[in-house]
Formats: C-alpha cells, sequence, structure tokens
C-alpha cells in the first residue's frame, strides 16, 4: 500500500495539559482516556451529541479573549442531532482546535502517530483513514435553516474527524454547506486574523440546499488540505439559490485547497435554479485585488454537474470557477481528473470564466477535458494532457502552450469505472459503481509522474506575469521551485498530474491466533483459530494455511483482514499452524512475511489416524521450496502461468527442491499453495 509522509508534529505530555485541554469521548465508552495521569478529571468529557462541548469553546462561555480550547476525541461515534438555537453545533474560534483519530489510551499526544488504515481498500493509506475514527454523524432536516455542523473561524482547526451524514435543505441565499471555514464577525480582542483549517478529514454523505454541499470558505487562507469528499450533494433551490459547488464553495475572496480528493460528489437543481461546479464552485472575486483561488495536487473523479432545466445550467464537471476578466482568477496545478460528467456539452471537468491559470493537469474522459468560457488573454492552459480530443481549443490551438490532446495517455491513475458522473443512493447499481469508485488507484509503478520526453514539452514559465495584456498586472506570483509536498519542479522533469502518494515498501504482517494457549494441551476434535493481518490483503484463502497433524474446515474471510477457520488434530501429537512468506499481498503489492508458528499438542481420544488425511506443510526457504509431512506424496512445482518445473515423489519426512527465485504454484495431492522463493 501506499502512505501520505505527515509533517505535522505534535507532542504533550497528558499529564501537562491545561484546563483549557480536554479528553472527549462518546457516551458508553468508560475506558478512553481512563488510564492516563490527567492532572484534572474534568478533562475528561463524556458527551453523546458534539454540541455538548459548545460549554467549553470561546463563543460558548461568552467571551473572546484567550487562545481557546483544544479537544482530543477518542474513537467513537458523536451524534450532531439534538434541537440546537445556535448557529453551529461546534463553533471553533481564536485557535481553538479539534482533533479525533486518537485509540483513546495514549500517554503522550503525538498527531503524526495516530494509526492509519486503508478503509477503502484501494490500495492507498490516505490522511483521513483513521483507524481509530472519531465520527460525527448528523441527520437530514428538510425544515433547518443554514444551522452549521462545524465552524472554522480565526485560526481554528479540525483535524482527524470523520464527518458524515448530515444535512439541511431549507436555508437563503449563500447559505453554503455545514461546515464554514472563514473569519466573519472579528472582534476587536482577538488574538488572529487567520482564517481555519480542515485537514485530514473525511467528508462523506453531506449535503446543503444551497452553495456549497459540504463546505463554505469565505477567506483567502481558508485552508482545506489532505481531506477526503465524497458524496456531497449541493442542490439548487426552485425558487431561490443555486446548487454551486457540489462540495465546497468559495466565495469571493480566495481560499487554498491542496492535497485532496473528491470524488462522486454532485451539483445539481431542483428546478430551473443553476447547478454547476460538481464538486468544486469558486465564485468570481469581490474585487481586483482579491487573492485568487489556489486547488492544487488533487484528484477529482466520478463528480457530476446535472445542473436543472436551464440550458444555462450544468457546467464544470469538477470545477467551475469564476475570475474578473483581466484580473484574479483560479491558479489549478498538479491536478488529475477522471470520469467527471456535465450536462452541458459546451462545457468540461474544469471550466474558467473570465481568467485563471490551468498548468500540469490531466483529464481523463468526461463531456469535455479543460474549457475556458472567456477570452485568450484572461486564460492560461500550460502543460496540460486530455483524453477527450475535443478539448475546447480547437480554434485557438496555437495560443495554448504545451498542450496535448492523447486519446491513450496513460500516467498511472486507474480509471475507477468505465461510466462517467456521480452516482447516488436510489441510483441502478449503486453498490456496485460506488464501490468501484472507491478502487480508484495510481499504479504502483507510476506514483510520480513525469512529462514523457516523447511529448516535448517545454518546462513551466517562471513567472506567469508576460502572459498578454490586460492579464500582464494581476496575476504576479511564479510557480514556487517547489510544490506544496517537497518535490521540485524543475525542467524536463516538471511533475505532471496529482502525485501526493509515497510508495510503502512495507509488507503486511500476520498473526495466528486460537482459543486454545500456544503450546497447551487440548483434547477437543474442533479448535477455531483466526489469522490476523495488519492491514487489507489479497489472494488469501485456505490453502495458504500450512497444518501439520490437522486438518482445516469452515473458513470465513471475516474482511479484508482477519480470517477464521477451525482445524481437526489428524493424531495424537504436536500440531502445527504456519502462514508462510508471499502468502498474501497488500494492494499495493507488498508480499506478506511469515507469521510465527502456533502449536499446541492434540490429546484426542479418537485420533483421525488416516495419514492421507494429515496436510503436508510447504514452505520457502533460501533459493528452494520445502515439504514436510508429505511423504508417500507427488508434489509439483509449476511457474504462475502453469508450466511445469518439477514433480517428484516424496521419499522422506522433509524434502528441498531447488528453484530460482520468483512466484510459484506448488501442488502435493488436492492441495495448492503459492509460495515466493527469495
Amino acid at each position: 500500500m501506499r502512505t501520505f509522509t505527515l509533517l505535522l508534529l505534535l507532542v504533550v505530555s497528558a499529564a501537562s495539559f491545561a484546563i483549557d485541554t480536554y479528553f472527549v469521548r462518546a457516551t458508553g465508552d468508560a475506558t478512553s482516556w481512563s488510564t492516563q495521569a490527567i492532572a484534572d478529571p474534568a478533562q475528561v468529557l463524556t458527551i453523546t451529541d458534539i454540541s455538548e462541548l459548545r460549554a467549553y469553546t470561546i463563543t460558548g462561555n461568552g467571551t473572546v479573549v484567550g487562545t481557546g480550547t483544544t479537544f482530543y476525541l477518542a474513537k467513537g461515534i458523536y451524534s450532531a442531532s439534538v434541537s440546537i438555537t445556535a448557529g453551529y453545533y461546534l463553533d471553533l474560534y481564536n485557535g481553538e482546535k479539534i482533533y479525533g483519530g486518537f485509540i483513546g489510551n495514549e500517554a503522550t499526544i503525538v498527531l503524526a502517530n495516530r494509526e492509519l488504515t486503508d478503509r477503502d481498500g484501494n490500495g492507498l493509506v490516505e490522511p483521513w483513514e483513521m483507524k481509530n475514527e472519531s465520527v460525527i454523524t448528523g441527520n437530514f432536516v428538510t425544515t433547518r435553516n443554514a444551522i452549521r455542523l462545524l465552524s472554522l473561524r480565526l485560526n481554528a482547526e479540525a483535524d482527524g474527524l470523520t464527518l458524515k451524514d448530515f444535512g439541511y435543505t431549507k436555508g437563503g441565499t449563500d447559505v453554503g454547506g455545514p461546515i464554514f471555514i472563514g473569519t466573519y464577525a472579528v472582534p476587536s480582542t482577538a488574538t488572529t486574523t487567520t482564517a481555519g483549517i480542515l485537514k485530514n478529514c473525511a467528508i462523506v454523505n453531506v449535503s446543503a440546499q444551497g452553495r456549497g454541499g459540504a463546505a463554505l470558505m469565505t477567506n483567502a487562507d481558508s485552508k482545506i488540505e489532505n481531506c477526503l469528499f465524497e458524496q456531497c450533494l449541493s442542490v439548487g433551490q426552485t425558487s431561490s439559490f443555486d446548487g454551486f459547488g457540489g462540495a465546497v464553495y468559495l466565495h469571493r475572496n480566495g481560499g487554498q485547497i491542496k492535497n485532496s480528493v473528491f470524488r462522486n460528489n454532485k451539483a445539481a437543481s431542483a428546478g430551473t435554479r443553476y447547478g454547476n461546479g460538481g464538486a468544486i464552485f469558486a465564485e468570481a472575486p469581490a474585487a481586483a485585488t482579491n487573492a485568487y483561488v489556489i486547488i492544487e495536487n488533487s484528484l477529482f473523479y466520478n463528480n457530476s454537474a446535472p445542473g436543472g432545466t436551464s440550458t444555462t445550467s450544468g457546467f464544470g464537471g469538477a470545477v467551475r470557477t469564476n475570475g474578473i476578466a483581466g484580473y484574479r482568477g483560479a491558479q489549478i496545478i498538479n491536478c488529475t481528473f477522471a470520469n467527471n460528467d456535465n450536462k452541458s456539452a459546451t462545457s468540461g471537468s474544469v471550466e474558467v470564466i473570465n481568467s485563471g491559470i490551468i498548468a500540469n493537469c490531466i483529464n481523463y474522459g468526461g463531456t469535455m477535458g479543460f474549457r475556458a468560457n472567456t477570452a485568450i488573454a484572461n486564460y492560461y492552459l500550460e502543460k496540460c494532457i486530455s483524453t477527450v480530443a475535443n478539448l475546447d481549443m480547437a480554434a485557438n490551438a496555437t495560443s495554448y502552450p504545451n498542450v496535448i490532446f492523447d486519446a491513450a495517455a496513460d500516467f498511472g491513475f486507474a480509471r475507477p469505472t468505465t461510466f462517467s458522473g456521480a452516482t447516488f443512493p436510489g441510483d441502478a447499481d449503486y453498490a456496485t459503481k460506488i464501490a468501484e469508485i472507491r478502487k480508484a488507484n495510481f499504479s504502483s509503478s507510476k506514483s510520480t509522474f513525469y512529462l514523457a520526453s516523447n511529448y516535448g514539452l517545454a518546462s513551466l514559465p517562471t513567472s506567469y506575469t508576460a502572459i498578454t495584456t490586460p492579464f500582464t498586472v494581476n496575476i504576479t506570483a511564479a510557480l514556487p521551485a517547489k510544490d506544496i509536498n517537497g518535490f521540485d519542479r524543475v525542467l524536463a522533469t516538471n511533475t505532471l498530474g496529482a502525485y501526493n502518494y509515497v510508495a510503502d515498501a512495507t509488507a503486511p504482517t500476520v498473526v495466528i491466533s486460537s482459543t486454545v494457549t500456544e503450546g497447551a494441551t487440548t483434547s477437543l476434535n474442533s479448535i477455531p483459530c483466526t489469522i490476523t493481518f495488519n492491514e487489507p490483503i489479497n489472494l488469501f484463502d485456505v490453502s495458504d494455511i500450512v497444518l501439520k497433524n490437522a486438518l482445516a474446515t469452515d473458513f470465513v474471510a471475516v474482511n479484508s483482514e482477519v480470517f477464521t477457520f477451525n482445524i481437526t488434530p489428524a493424531a495424537k501429537g504436536s500440531v502445527t499452524i504456519n502462514v508462510a512468506s508471499a502468502a498474501a499481498a497488500d494492494f499495493g503489492g507488498n508480499n506478506s512475511s511469515a507469521a510465527a508458528q502456533y502449536s499446541f499438542v492434540s490429546d484426542i481420544s479418537t485420533a483421525v489416524s488416516n495419514a492421507k488425511k494429515v496436510c503436508p506443510m510447504i514452505y520457502s526457504s533460501i533459493g528452494k521450496v520445502v515439504f514436510e509431512n508429505a511423504i508417500g506424496q507427488t508434489a509439483s512445482i509449476f511457474t504462475t502461468n502453469g508450466q511445469l518445473i518439477k514433480s517428484q515423489l516424496m521419499n522422506s519426512d522433509k524434502v528441498s527442491i531447488p528453484v530460482a527465485n520468483g512466484f510459484y504454484i506448488v501442488k502435493v495431492g488436492n492441495q495448492n499453495t503459492k509460495l515466493f522463493v527469495k
């Protein structure tokens, strides 16, 4: 599998916290935060609804001074569903923070040590995939008027949370989504004017009637980093406002979105209103001096902008941005787009209005690739590749430098399905389609993308200031020498598309356990056993379990990490259980390590004495395949494509057959085993 490198390191001792730091656990959880040397028991809060934390925040206790509160949430489910009169379930302000993803027994809080796991099974361990999920979940209220789930104001921070199943369908113009990131209502006593940040969070199945199905951003320094937005929905109301930004709406003053994944989001309309920007809609800045939107190193796939009945809706299957002609528009850099869909035949996966920059991006499929609803003087497209031939620049092809149309372009992104657009509950084949979308991945051999030399593309410009008049006076920032992940942008090796992921060469580990204690003696005829991997794996079945003096039955794959079975001893004496190295592999292609042998002694009075029922033990050693307990049987070794390498009668209790390094299929009787020989 692959993992993000998380750079944030926060180390504190539980005993050192002041009273403005709280350890939170869900109702019914009596064990989390119970073993630490926490100075004041009042620091441990047990809650049912997330709104209960309001009383411990600056806005909740009626003051706007100080640096605010920090909350650490143990794993569990926290609701956001009680009736409240305030505008937010939780309003964090002036440096207040909420962190999730903790098991609840940490003596020292280190954010970078929170354990991650590949929850969606796509072979990547992403920074929002907390193994110990802190879930905030709500409900959908058709009469709720713009009550938000979470507000992040003035340097507030939310990190490591899963926010899901929340929405409202009543509100006014520019209501925005259930998550707010901005700096409104700044009092003179505030110690900062910096906007908030949402990072390392998963936002799933969140909706709003209005602009931004999940989140509303209102400031240049509003930030979203390392987040997943999945199945978020913005719906335009028949009589008033629009469905802009299925997941995120940026309101006129810029904002930054980096290292994030947007999949299966939708911007729709209940009638004649607009539904644009399947994942993101960025509104035109309020003035020429305002900051521009930055969207960098992010993935967008299977998002939709179906619009409404209006012919002027359904633009930007993934992203639609507005700018001021000749002034600041969005900068979309190093992003990958795949299978996004929009209603308008004259729009594309990305549509830029009035002004904007798109650089080093890839588009797979969709109605169209990168489309500018603007004059060439205000739009800059550099080093982009699209598999869609009708990318909107046929009339001005020479004006767009280094833009390639290649229907067969492959830069490592495994397109999730053969279909485009989002799928929501109630759609035909929803379960199948959403499962396929979640498996989208980079191929392991192309985890870092470079421009192919045969395309002959020039390097990125050092600055965007010398494009054309009047664009020259407004975009003053050059692309930095390094991208947001610290990778160099250099001449012939400028990266193309999103490449956030770093290959992880760590082998999965496996543990064997049983209800019979290791080394004990038992008279049981059927003994439950469990095989547990430390991460999701594939290609593991009962043939990968090597038994001596026993038979395996009732094999069950509980999930992609845990497998159970029963064993029946064949005779009195020692019983051993082994899982050899390379018995399985994770979704990143790393072979599993060998398990420590598990053994016990059988003392059954009615042993099964038929020697043929005793399973042979087959394992690899350096440069050879080793067979034990297979005397009298014929062993055959095949290549993985079925070619016979060696067949030999086992004439002793232990036989070794030399082979070259590689994968093999080994057969003894009716038992097939997959082995890797080093």
